[in-house]
């Protein structure tokens, strides 16, 4: 009688064994293994292919300005305004450009479309944020933001973390300098710190490699020229007004300003003619 129930038990333990042997070792076990293993790729979205045309004339591009998009003075433009001229660029068939896609523009003489524009935004206001944004992700346009670096998540300013979510929305943020001080009045070692420094930042804190920017209020010199050069910019914007153009110099660039109480015509004016 004992010896048949050690006898059982050993059969009994064996045929455990050699199913538990089975379900570890089968496909099935394997196959489940490697899916709790293996997380799922995030799928890449790939960037629509743009035909770019080569121009017979040199290219010259209007290179908006804006500042804050509010209400209150002549550097602010109202949202319901601001909301109108974006829509009669995207109606009128305007591209909207990146600083990196201008660059390009220059140096090949050709353009991606018949009718471009690059939206520039001074000083990195918190409203660029929560009124220019919706809008140009709504129209699927591109904008660029001049960044005064030491006032990022001060005041009415926009913070790291709004930069972020704006670069997700393709808008590419670009250097203002430091402290937005006027550069012709400083000398060039302090002109190649400002320059420098607010460079660094963009490139530390949002991973981007910044090829242009907005001199404070406008103002620069032959140091500032060659300052700009010397840190790395390929590019850089003035306030005289103007289209930008190959001819003018890649740090001298013209823009157009743009105040608010424009009517569609005199929008589509400057525009065309940048004045």
């Amino acid at each position: 009688m004992i010896i048949s129930i050690v006898v059982l038990f050993i059969i009994g333990t064996l045929c455990y064994n050699n199913f538990i042997k089975e379900k570890t070792t089968s496909p099935e076990a394997n196959t489940v293994i490697k899916k709790v293993a293996t997380k799922p790729k995030k799928e890449v979205k790939k960037a629509e292919t743009v035909k770019w045309i080569k121009q017979t004339e040199p290219v010259k591009i209007p290179i908006l300005m804006y500042h804050s998009i509010s209400t209150g003075n002549s550097l602010r433009v109202p949202p319901a305004e601001f909301k109108q001229q974006m829509a009669f660029l995207k109606e009128s068939g305007y591209y909207t450009l990146t600083p990196a896609e201008m660059y390009k523009a220059f140096e090949t003489n050709s353009l991606p479309s018949k009718k471009v524009v690059l939206l520039t935004f001074d000083d990195g206001y918190t409203d660029n944020y929560t009124e220019a944004l919706p809008i140009l992700a709504a129209n699927k346009q591109q904008g660029t933001i001049f960044m005064i670096t030491d006032t990022t998540g001060k005041k009415n300013h926009l913070t790291l973390a709004q930069m972020q979510d704006m670069i997700k929305d393709n808008i590419t943020i670009e250097s203002h300098t430091v402290t937005h001080q006027e550069l012709n009045s400083l000398k060039k070692e302090l002109q190649l710190k400002e320059l420098s420094d607010s460079k660094l930042f963009i490139k530390q804190r949002l991973k981007h490699d910044s090829i242009l920017v907005s001199y404070p209020v406008g103002r620069y010199n032959e140091d500032t020229l060659a300052a700009t050069k010397e840190v790395g910019y390929k590019m850089a914007v003035t306030t005289e007004p103007g289209l930008a153009s190959k001819a003018d110099g890649y740090f001298k660039l013209k823009r157009v300003r743009v105040v608010p109480g424009l009517s569609q015509e005199s929008y589509q004016h400057l525009i065309e003619n940048g004045l």
